[in-house]
């Protein structure tokens, strides 16, 4: 039987960093915002040219509270061993305490070792211990198999927002009501 390479010893961390060192998160999602280029069915243009900036403005924004967690892991190279972050969980909730789960990314080669059931465990803990009412999660039209991993934390698809090609803002227009 054939063994399989083993994979280095690995440190691995969580840490809440402020809305000031966001730019942290840049090459994170900028990996996220590629693999949505590629999986989304009908507005991968938009992704294409959806930077990191345009994003930035709902978090520089004081109308939402913020956290931001990063996974880190240094390898087995000793003292001095070079720290970086490998996935991200972006959390925010409103003045009506309604809190949204923006982003969730975990580099593929890291994937299956807990880091993203970790960090949404930390985030509906934030949510919890902030008093956020309702919770929701967006996930890309063309990513539905990513669903069992939000269901084990209790999210369940509701409905579809339909969107038409062409000028498509970051977030759809809300209902008033």
């Amino acid at each position: 039987m054939k063994k399989s390479p083993s994979r280095p010893k690995l440190k691995l961390r969580y840490k809440t960093i402020s809305r000031d060192q966001i730019d942290q998160v840049r090459p994170l999602w900028e990996a996220l915002n590629r693999y949505h280029t590629k999986r989304s069915i009908h507005f991968s243009k938009f992704f294409e040219t959806f930077t990191f900036e345009q994003r930035l403005k709902k978090y520089k924004s004081r109308s939402v509270t913020v956290r931001i967690d990063l996974a880190l892991v240094s390898g087995s190279g000793g003292k001095g061993a070079k720290e970086r972050a490998v996935g991200v969980c972006l959390s925010s909730y409103d003045g009506r305490k309604e809190g949204r789960l923006d982003t969730i990314y975990v580099e593929p080669r890291f994937r299956g070792l807990g880091i993203g059931s970790a960090m949404m465990k930390r985030a509906l803990k934030w949510f919890d211990a902030s008093g956020v009412k309702g919770r929701s999660v967006s996930v890309l039209f063309g990513n539905e198999d990513v669903f069992p991993f939000y269901s084990r934390f209790g999210f369940y698809p509701m409905r579809y927002t339909m969107l038409t090609k062409g000028k498509v803002t970051n977030r759809p227009a809300k209902n008033k009501r």
